[in-house]
C-alpha cells in the first residue's frame, strides 16, 4: 500500500488557496497556468484520499471545478496563440494574422469568465480548502496516510496503462489523462521514484502538445479558407503529425520501459520490466 505524506497532500491545497487570493483582474499565462495546475492537483488529491465523500469534497470540487475548467479555456487559447506566433515567425502569412486575431478575441472572451467565475467561487472555495486542508491533517495523525482501498491505488492506475490497447489517435489523448492521474498519486508519497515522475510528465507534456495542435487544426479548419489559407492548414497539419508521431513514440518507450510488469516501482524490488 502507498503511504502519502501529510505535506505534500496540503501544499497544493495552500497553493491553490493563495492563487485564488491573489489573482489579478488580468491574470498572465503563467498565473492561469498555475491556477489550472493547482485545481488539478487538488482533485487529484481528493480521488486518492477518499475523505468525507458525502460533505465536504462535494462543497470543495463545487468551488474549485467551475474555477479549474474556466483557467483550462484561458490556457488553452494562450497555448494555442503562442504555437501560431511561433509558426508566424517562421511563416510570414496574412491567414495566421487572422487566425491568431480570432484566439485572442476568444482568449478575452475566456479571461472575463475567468474572472466572473472566480469572483464568485473565492470565498467558498477559499474557506472549503481551509476546512479540507484541516480535514487531512486529522487524518495523519503520523504525518502519512497509506491510500484508501477505494482510490484507485498506482499499481492499479500502472495495471491499466500497461494493459492498454496499441496508442493511436483515438486513445492516446485518454491514456494521458491517466498518466497525469498516477504522476499526481505518486507525487504525494515521501520518497517518489524521480525517474518514474519524470518520465510520465514528458508523456503527459509532449502527448498535450500534439492535442494543442490537433485543437489548433480544428479551430483553423473553422475560421480559415480551404483554397485561400490552404498553405497555413497543411502546415498546422503537417507540424500536429509530427508531434503526433513524437509523442507516440514516447508514450510508448515509458510504458515498456516502466509499465511492463504493472508496477512504476519494480526498479526498486529488483524486477526487470518487460522490455528492458
Amino acid at each position: 500500500m502507498m503511504e502519502i505524506e501529510l505535506k505534500n497532500a496540503q501544499k497544493p491545497l495552500r497553493k491553490l488557496r493563495k492563487a485564488l487570493k491573489q489573482l489579478p483582474a488580468d491574470p498572465s499565462t503563467k498565473e492561469v497556468h498555475s491556477l489550472r495546475t493547482e485545481a488539478r492537483r487538488l482533485e487529484a488529491i481528493v480521488e486518492a484520499l477518499m475523505l468525507d465523500r458525502k460533505k465536504k469534497t462535494k462543497q470543495l470540487l463545487k468551488a474549485v471545478t467551475p474555477v479549474r475548467k474556466a483557467a483550462g479555456d484561458v490556457r488553452d487559447m494562450d497555448v494555442l496563440v503562442g504555437n501560431v506566433l511561433a509558426l508566424a515567425h517562421d511563416h510570414e502569412d496574412d491567414s495566421l494574422v487572422r487566425l491568431v486575431e480570432h484566439l485572442g478575441e476568444k482568449r478575452v472572451e475566456s479571461a472575463r469568465d475567468l474572472r466572473r467565475t472566480v469572483s464568485e467561487q473565492r470565498k467558498d472555495a477559499r474557506r472549503t480548502l481551509k476546512e479540507y486542508s484541516k480535514l487531512i491533517g486529522k487524518q495523519f495523525p503520523a504525518k502519512k496516510r497509506t491510500l484508501s482501498n477505494e482510490a484507485p491505488a498506482p499499481v492499479e492506475l500502472a495495471t491499466e496503462l500497461s494493459n492498454w490497447p496499441a496508442l493511436d489517435e483515438e486513445n492516446i489523448h485518454p491514456f494521458r489523462i491517466k498518466v497525469k492521474q498516477l504522476r499526481y498519486m505518486l507525487q504525494l508519497a515521501e520518497n517518489a521514484d524521480k525517474e518514474v515522475v519524470d518520465a510520465l510528465g514528458k508523456v503527459k507534456d509532449e502527448v498535450g502538445d500534439w492535442h494543442d495542435w490537433q485543437e489548433l487544426a480544428r479551430i483553423a479548419k473553422g475560421v480559415l479558407d480551404p483554397e485561400e489559407d490552404g498553405a497555413a492548414l497543411r502546415k498546422i497539419e503537417e507540424i500536429g503529425g509530427k508531434k503526433f508521431r513524437h509523442a507516440l513514440a514516447t508514450a510508448n518507450t515509458v510504458r515498456g520501459e516502466f509499465f511492463g510488469n504493472h508496477s512504476p516501482s519494480s526498479r526498486r524490488n529488483g524486477r526487470s520490466p518487460k522490455g528492458r
